[in-house]
């Protein structure tokens, strides 16, 4: 096992979702300390660390090395685990590192265990390095929107965010959040009602950016459907329905507790059979698994009917996934808005949403329109998290240089393209002047989903590429 998988694993004891970072900021801030490095943390306990120039070297541009610290926290309905407290449980399969029932952080853990091998081995041969670590990626870019120019030394920059050994991204999408909000009313149910609890499972998930076009099932939009289903022909009141954890995680379950008339349930419990064998079928191809079961319950209250069908109407008519297609670079998707989060508090329902595209005025447009939905469903709307998309740049030093080193090593080119997904080079590119980026990473699968697994070879191996990079830069 080399340096930087300890790294990576000794990572993984540190609770670091979002916005619970702290002490994994300060771990990193006493190991630079520790070895012999400056170092700086800012409000938004960003870290820098600055690591001198090996012998031969000085007179190099600074490469700055850069990842986020934040991970998305998912995990099965079955598996017990507290992110803000306990260590992830790590496992291997063959090649693949994973953590059991819950995410495993390599969406940006391998970012930092490779920070981390470099700043101890004395041995490599590099550039003056400026190694930058951000907060909160995950929810909205707030620590790379927080940076404090000043402490960022250089305008080259290694992003260390990508998922897919031997493609260098050099552009992605910008985005934003999108908050939707119900204030409706609930009444006591009649005489005779009986509740269920739908439970929609067994889906994949996935990022909203990354896997958007491979046609999931979102179990938000799924239960929207459902539930249009239900009352179109029994009637039905609805209580409650929660969906999703993260907006930029395609929701993986759902639930809705309903009521029904007495003399109507079993019938609309042989009607939920039928939808269930129809969603098994549409989704045998992408979500083989996909599930839908229902259990009696009790419930005292349902929300008034206007507000029932204002939350079923605009189930169905919110966009969702793929919006639009780039006319210039094929396959990538310009434009997707994912639904990511419903939520019921008391007599509220909230529905997050996180929209993406890698054209400014189609993010506007977008925005717009669904700001329009809510106006006319009568409905609050609010944006946060807004962050620009990073653009091509024509003539880039640091890609050359990726592109030659990675021929020289294993004898193929690599892919270089733009992603959907959301990167902290655009805002990076907005705050230092000319920068010149790449981003790469080793092979992860299903990242933001408690089936993400890290391949331990590419792991090792883009490390390798990278430490060479930084020789041959």
């Amino acid at each position: 096992m080399s340096t930087a998988l300890e790294h990576f694993k000794q990572i993984c004891t540190i609770p670091h979702g979002s916005g619970n970072e702290r002490e994994l900021s300060n771990y990193l801030v006493r190991f630079a300390k520790n070895a012999g490095l400056e170092v700086a943390q800012d409000d938004a306990l960003n870290v820098y660390i600055y690591k001198p120039a090996s012998p031969g070297y000085e007179n190099k541009d600074t490469i700055i090395l850069q990842g986020h610290m934040d991970m998305v926290c998912e995990k099965d309905k079955q598996t017990e685990f507290d992110f803000a407290t306990d260590p992830l449980n790590l496992k291997t399969d063959g090649d693949f590192l994973y953590a059991e029932g819950t995410t495993l952080g390599a969406d940006d853990g391998v970012a930092l265990a490779y920070q981390m091998a470099i700043i101890e081995d004395t041995t490599l041969k590099h550039p003056p390095l400026c190694l930058l670590i951000t907060t909160e990626e995950e929810t909205g870019m707030g620590g790379v929107i927080a940076l404090d120019r000043k402490l960022i030394q250089g305008n080259t920059l290694i992003n260390l965010d990508s998922d897919i050994e031997g493609e260098f991204l050099t552009s992605c999408a910008g985005g934003l959040r999108i908050k939707l909000t119900i204030n409706g009313i609930k009444l006591s149910i009649a005489p005779g009602e009986v509740a269920y609890t739908l439970k929609l499972r067994g889906l994949k998930g996935g990022h909203s950016g990354a896997e958007i076009h491979k046609e999931r099932a979102n179990a938000n939009v799924v239960m929207g459907r459902v539930l249009d289903l239900l009352n179109d022909k029994f009637h039905i009141g609805i209580s409650s329905l929660d969906g999703g954890s993260k907006d930029n995680v395609i929701a993986r379950e759902a639930d809705a507790v309903i009521t029904v008339v007495d003399e109507k349930a079993p019938a609309m419990l042989e009607y939920i059979e039928d939808i269930a064998a129809t969603l098994k079928a549409e989704y045998a191809a992408q979500d083989a698994d996909i599930s839908l079961h229902v259990e009696k319950t009790t419930v005292q209250t349902k929300f008034m009917s206007d507000t029932k069908q204002k939350l079923i109407d605009l189930l169905r008519i919110l966009p969702n996934g793929v919006v639009a297609k780039s006319c210039y670079i094929a396959d990538l998707v310009e434009t997707s808005l994912n639904l990511g989060v419903i939520s019921t508090a008391d007599n509220v329902i909230t529905i997050t949403l996180s929209l993406r595209s890698s054209v400014e005025s189609k993010k506007i447009d977008l925005t717009h329109k669904i700001k329009t939905i809510a106006k006319v469903m009568d409905v609050k709307f609010s944006e946060t998290g807004d962050y620009p998309a990073w653009q091509y740049k024509q003539d880039s030093r640091v890609r050359d240089a990726a592109v030659a080193t990675y021929r020289k090593l294993y004898g193929v080119d690599p892919e270089v393209r733009a992603v959907h997904a959301g990167l902290e080079c655009g805002i990076l590119s907005l705050k230092i002047d000319d920068l010149d980026a790449i981003s790469f990473g080793p092979n992860v699968y299903d990242i933001h989903t408690p089936k993400e697994k890290m391949s331990i070879s590419s792991f090792e191996k883009m490390y390798g590429f990278l430490i060479t990079l930084l020789e041959e830069i």
